[in-house]
């Protein structure tokens, strides 16, 4: 028998391997949808993105993926390109 969603969802959150996963890989899954929203919304691609920002469109792609550790310097260029502000803050856990 399938799981569902919500099912699936409380049994991941239950494990105490994901959630210290889920923690680690929470702001740059943060920054990666951030970037992929702003982006579709401008109409734009990996390729157009990235000529704007003066980056390369597999830089794009990785940061896109949440993959990698982009620097402070890269994530401004992206920021500018897409006319959003960059906020660095704590967050509850």
């Amino acid at each position: 028998m399938a799981l569902t969603w919500d099912e699936l969802q409380h049994k991941l959150e239950a494990d105490p391997a994901y959630v210290a996963a889920e923690r680690q890989l929470r702001p740059y899954l943060d920054i990666a949808n951030v970037i992929l929203l702003t982006r579709l919304k401008h109409g734009w691609t990996q390729k157009e993105l990235a000529r704007r920002a003066g980056l390369t469109r597999g830089k794009i792609d990785a940061i896109e993926s949440a993959l990698g550790n982009p620097r402070l310097e890269t994530l401004q260029k992206i920021a500018d390109a897409l006319s959003i502000g960059l906020l660095i803050a704590p967050r509850q856990q």
